[in-house]
Protein backbone atom coordinates (compact mmCIF):
# COMPACT_ATOMS: atom_id res chain seq x y z
CA UNK A 1 0.00 0.00 0.00
CA UNK A 2 0.94 3.40 -1.01
CA UNK A 3 0.79 5.93 1.45
CA UNK A 4 2.18 8.96 -0.22
CA UNK A 5 3.99 9.58 -3.86
CA UNK A 6 6.75 12.08 -4.06
CA UNK A 7 7.73 13.23 -7.61
CA UNK A 8 11.08 13.63 -8.79
CA UNK A 9 12.80 17.15 -8.49
CA UNK A 10 16.23 17.17 -9.55
CA UNK A 11 17.15 18.94 -6.26
CA UNK A 12 18.36 16.01 -3.93
CA UNK A 13 17.35 18.23 -0.74
CA UNK A 14 13.93 19.48 -1.63
CA UNK A 15 13.65 15.97 -2.65
CA UNK A 16 14.69 14.54 0.47
CA UNK A 17 13.22 17.53 2.46
CA UNK A 18 9.65 16.49 0.44
CA UNK A 19 9.76 12.69 1.43
CA UNK A 20 10.57 13.78 5.25
CA UNK A 21 7.37 16.22 5.43
CA UNK A 22 5.42 13.80 4.59
CA UNK A 23 6.39 11.69 7.98
CA UNK A 24 6.61 14.15 10.42
CA UNK A 25 10.19 13.89 9.37
CA UNK A 26 10.81 10.51 11.00
CA UNK A 27 11.70 9.27 7.39
CA UNK A 28 9.42 6.31 5.64
CA UNK A 29 9.47 2.39 6.42
CA UNK A 30 9.94 1.68 2.48
CA UNK A 31 11.49 4.19 -0.14
CA UNK A 32 10.99 2.71 -3.35
CA UNK A 33 13.41 4.51 -5.90
CA UNK A 34 12.43 3.65 -9.57
CA UNK A 35 14.84 6.68 -10.88
CA UNK A 36 17.93 5.62 -9.03
CA UNK A 37 21.45 6.79 -9.74
CA UNK A 38 20.30 10.94 -10.01
CA UNK A 39 17.69 10.53 -6.94
CA UNK A 40 19.52 7.95 -4.87
CA UNK A 41 21.24 10.13 -2.30
CA UNK A 42 17.77 12.03 -1.72
CA UNK A 43 16.30 8.67 -1.22
CA UNK A 44 18.86 7.19 1.22
CA UNK A 45 18.36 10.48 3.26
CA UNK A 46 14.37 9.79 3.47
CA UNK A 47 13.99 6.33 5.32
CA UNK A 48 13.52 5.75 8.70
CA UNK A 49 15.42 4.34 11.14
CA UNK A 50 15.63 0.64 9.96
CA UNK A 51 13.73 1.66 7.16
CA UNK A 52 14.29 0.33 3.79
CA UNK A 53 15.65 1.79 0.45
CA UNK A 54 14.52 -0.45 -2.91
CA UNK A 55 16.75 0.69 -6.41
CA UNK A 56 15.51 -0.80 -9.57
CA UNK A 57 17.62 1.92 -11.76
CA UNK A 58 20.24 3.80 -12.52
CA UNK A 59 19.53 7.27 -14.65
CA UNK A 60 22.24 9.67 -15.36
CA UNK A 61 24.54 7.60 -13.58
CA UNK A 62 25.75 3.95 -12.40
CA UNK A 63 27.50 5.04 -9.28
CA UNK A 64 26.75 7.11 -6.43
CA UNK A 65 28.24 8.41 -2.90
CA UNK A 66 26.45 8.06 0.40
CA UNK A 67 27.97 9.34 3.48
CA UNK A 68 28.15 5.67 5.44
CA UNK A 69 27.88 7.15 9.00
CA UNK A 70 24.51 8.39 7.83
CA UNK A 71 23.58 5.16 6.61
CA UNK A 72 24.88 2.73 9.50
CA UNK A 73 23.29 4.73 12.38
CA UNK A 74 20.41 4.43 10.41
CA UNK A 75 20.64 1.13 10.28
CA UNK A 76 19.29 1.33 6.83
CA UNK A 77 18.73 -1.14 4.24
CA UNK A 78 19.33 -0.85 0.60
CA UNK A 79 17.98 -3.66 -1.36
CA UNK A 80 18.62 -3.78 -5.30
CA UNK A 81 15.14 -5.73 -7.20
CA UNK A 82 15.87 -7.03 -11.09
CA UNK A 83 13.15 -7.05 -13.12
CA UNK A 84 15.09 -8.07 -15.79
CA UNK A 85 14.85 -11.49 -14.34
CA UNK A 86 11.11 -12.12 -13.98
CA UNK A 87 9.14 -13.42 -16.78
CA UNK A 88 6.14 -12.46 -19.26
CA UNK A 89 4.00 -13.88 -16.02
CA UNK A 90 5.63 -12.13 -13.38
CA UNK A 91 5.95 -9.03 -15.23
CA UNK A 92 2.23 -8.75 -16.37
CA UNK A 93 1.01 -9.66 -12.64
CA UNK A 94 3.30 -6.87 -11.08
CA UNK A 95 1.89 -4.55 -13.47
CA UNK A 96 -1.53 -5.59 -12.71
CA UNK A 97 -0.87 -4.38 -9.24
CA UNK A 98 0.63 -0.89 -10.71
CA UNK A 99 -2.27 -0.46 -13.31
CA UNK A 100 -4.90 1.42 -10.32
CA UNK A 101 -1.97 4.03 -9.29
CA UNK A 102 -1.52 5.08 -13.00
CA UNK A 103 -5.06 5.09 -13.76
CA UNK A 104 -5.90 7.13 -10.43
CA UNK A 105 -2.43 9.79 -11.40
CA UNK A 106 -1.01 8.34 -8.24
CA UNK A 107 2.02 7.57 -10.69
CA UNK A 108 2.92 9.58 -13.56
CA UNK A 109 5.21 8.24 -16.17
CA UNK A 110 8.49 10.08 -17.70
CA UNK A 111 7.43 12.18 -21.08
CA UNK A 112 7.92 9.93 -24.38
CA UNK A 113 11.22 11.52 -25.66
CA UNK A 114 12.78 8.55 -27.99
CA UNK A 115 10.40 6.60 -30.31
CA UNK A 116 12.02 4.40 -32.35
CA UNK A 117 10.00 1.44 -35.41
CA UNK A 118 9.95 -2.18 -34.51
CA UNK A 119 12.78 -2.11 -36.99
CA UNK A 120 14.98 -0.54 -34.93
CA UNK A 121 14.35 -2.56 -31.52
CA UNK A 122 18.18 -3.01 -31.33
CA UNK A 123 18.91 1.04 -31.49
CA UNK A 124 15.69 1.33 -28.96
CA UNK A 125 17.66 -1.18 -26.29
CA UNK A 126 20.73 0.66 -26.62
CA UNK A 127 19.09 3.69 -25.63
CA UNK A 128 17.48 2.08 -23.23
CA UNK A 129 21.25 0.99 -21.76
CA UNK A 130 22.80 4.19 -22.46
CA UNK A 131 20.63 5.97 -19.67
CA UNK A 132 18.96 8.21 -22.16
CA UNK A 133 16.13 10.44 -19.98
CA UNK A 134 12.74 10.08 -20.68
CA UNK A 135 10.89 6.90 -21.63
CA UNK A 136 11.63 4.96 -25.24
CA UNK A 137 8.78 3.84 -27.20
CA UNK A 138 8.99 1.39 -29.82
CA UNK A 139 5.98 1.73 -32.14
CA UNK A 140 4.81 -0.14 -34.79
Amino acid sequence: MIDEFVPFTPDPAALAGELLAHTGHRGAEVVYDAVGGITTAAALASPAHRGRLVVISAVGTPTVEIHLPDFYRHEARMLGADSRKLDVTESAERLALLTPYFERGDFRPLPVTHRFGLDEGPKACAAVEDGVSGRVVVVP
